[in-house]
Formats: structure tokens, C-alpha cells, sequence
């Protein structure tokens, strides 16, 4: 079965079981331009994915990374094709939800304490998964309210990987290429 998240005693778990699947990387079909990137349907089984262009990744290494390494929230890389404009794209798993900043801002008006600290328990999760529980660590390094989702099950997310790093190489390889990918005002 597709990797998804399951809400299972109020926990966010990776299903049971999960086989990944080759998916064809001619079988797409463009639903909708992102700021970078794009949501696209599977034709042959009309799943959703995120196609991100390889070079807006600024550390190359963290799309292998996500191929290997599963958590609940965290996007895997299935492999790469390529997109509508000729460039290669690296497609990965999408993460049905809404983003922090829309639910802010569809006039749900105040997120109740119990709701946002459970969400934030699980961002802390993901983070800590990302930072400890792997060598190398994963530094996401764009964490915003557009890129913390919350699924429809009230399982929490991170997406948009292209201004993450591996620890090993952060400020070596990619100081230059960094200040570009970061978002102003929610760096730090």
C-alpha cells in the first residue's frame, strides 16, 4: 500500500506494511504550478505528488536522504522525471492538508491550546527525527507557517525541503546558496 498517514490512538503512524512502488515518470498529469514546483496526478492511479525541480534543491544530498529515510510527516522522494518545462524534477509524496498559515488565515479564528500543542508536539516529532535519530542530521532551515501542514486527521507535516542540508555539509558547501533559499522574517 501507498505510504500515508494514519490517525491511530492520537498517534500519526506510517501505515503498516507499506510497499513503494515504482511510479511511472511519464505518467503524469500537471494539476497545479507551486512556487516551486508542482502538484501533478498519477494517471494510472490518480495519486497526488509534489514534482520539485532538482536544481532548486541547495543541497542536492537531502533528495536521497528523504528516498531513504521515513517518518510520519515527512515527504519521501519516490524517484525523479521530467517536468512540464524540460526540467528534471524530483517527485515526492504529497501531504493532503492545509498549512498552518491558511488555517490562520481562513478565519478559523483562534486555534484552541489544546489543538496547537498537540500540532506542535508533533512538529517537535518530526524535527527530532530529522536532527537526532539520523547521521547525517537534516536541517529543514525554512520552517514557516506555509510549510507546517495539518492533515485532515489533525496529523501534523513539514514540507519543502529545497532549503534544507545535511549537518555535515551546511555551512561548508552551501553558506553562499543558503541566503538565497531562506525566507526573510522567519529565518534565524
Amino acid at each position: 500500500d501507498h505510504a500515508r498517514l494514519d490517525t491511530v490512538q492520537g498517534k500519526c503512524e506510517t501505515g503498516v506494511g507499506m510497499r513503494m512502488e515504482k511510479i511511472a515518470s511519464n505518467s503524469f498529469h500537471f494539476q497545479k504550478d507551486l512556487r516551486d514546483g508542482f502538484i501533478a496526478k498519477n494517471q494510472q492511479d490518480g495519486r497526488l505528488f509534489v514534482l520539485k525541480p532538482a536544481d532548486s534543491f541547495v543541497d542536492p544530498e537531502v533528495v536521497n536522504w528523504l528516498a531513504r529515510n521515513r517518518y510520519p510527516g515527512v515527504p519521501r522522494c519516490y524517484g525523479s522525471t521530467t517536468g512540464p518545462n524540460g526540467r528534471l524534477c524530483h517527485i515526492f509524496e504529497y501531504l493532503s492538508g492545509s498549512s498552518l498559515d491558511q488555517l490562520i488565515g481562513e478565519g478559523h479564528g483562534r486555534l484552541g491550546l489544546n489543538y496547537l500543542l498537540s500540532l506542535m508536539l508533533q512538529w517537535a516529532r518530526i524535527l527530532s527525527f530529522l536532527h537526532l535519530r539520523n547521521d547525517p542530521a537534516l536541517l529543514h532551515l525554512d520552517i514557516k507557517p506555509a510549510n507546517l501542514i495539518v492533515g485532515h486527521s489533525g496529523c501534523a507535516g513539514l514540507i519543502d525541503f529545497t532549503a534544507a542540508c545535511l549537518h555535515d555539509r551546511t555551512m561548508r558547501n552551501h553558506a553562499v546558496q543558503q541566503k538565497k533559499a531562506l525566507t526573510l522574517n522567519y529565518a534565524a
